[in-house]
């Protein structure tokens, strides 16, 4: 006799198999069930044949053929992608077959705008690292020593035994005197302020956020 087995844990079929004749039965009949070892977690029914995106599953005493989609890829309602592991139809769980357009935020707009400013500046034809605090600092003590009578060209403004510099995205040293860097504390502050404005005329856009933020040509 032919027998079905399929996965304790999702009912799936998993294939046949020949079932044994119990020691002392061989003279019943075939049809008998007395006579046949069925191995756990199969049976003598006959499955469905499944088609494409379906397998068959034995559950309660029968089968039926379910929707199959493990594997692929469906989107939660918010856009969050989900590969789908289970048995059954994707979309019963509230899943979507294709990612949603999801209107933007005034959050994605300042997430957008963060990520651009930290993607550092240009200063007189180099690019330099966001580095808030560090430039914030710097330029302090350039207006300090300015007020203390450095003059422009002086490297040494700030009071060491060496020139001052600071360090491009190329790993280049520049040398700057007290009032370049108070131009390169400007050039960060203007790099920030205009990616302020253009976060702050994206949100208020009649209408609503139209696209994606990380379009480009929200920020030139």
């Amino acid at each position: 006799m032919i027998v079905y087995s399929y996965a304790e844990d999702t009912g799936e079929l998993v294939g046949q198999m020949q079932a044994r004749i119990l020691p002392k039965r061989e003279n019943l009949p075939d049809e008998d069930a007395r006579k046949w070892q069925i191995p756990a977690n199969a049976t003598r029914l006959q499955p469905p044949i499944a088609g494409v995106g379906q397998v068959a599953v034995y559950g309660a005493g029968a089968w039926t053929t379910q929707i199959d989609k493990r594997g692929e890829t469906w989107w939660t309602a918010t856009g969050e992608e989900k590969v789908v592991d289970f048995i059954g139809d994707p979309a019963a769980q509230g899943l979507l077959s294709e990612k949603p357009e999801i209107a933007p935020t005034n959050e994605d707009v300042n997430a957008e705008r963060d990520r651009r400013i930290a993607l550092g500046f240009t200063f007189e034809g180099r690019s330099y690292q966001w580095n808030e605090s560090a430039i914030t600092s710097a330029a302090t003590g350039a207006t300090v020593a300015i007020g203390n009578g450095v003059q422009a060209g002086d490297l040494r403004w700030h009071g060491g035994d060496s020139d001052f510099y600071w360090t491009d995205e190329d790993n280049s040293d520049v040398p700057m005197d007290a009032p370049t860097v108070q131009a390169l504390h400007a050039a960060m502050r203007a790099h920030q302020q205009k990616l302020h404005a253009a976060a702050r005329a994206l949100k208020s856009m009649p209408g609503g956020i139209p696209g994606m933020p990380t379009d480009d040509s929200y920020w030139t």
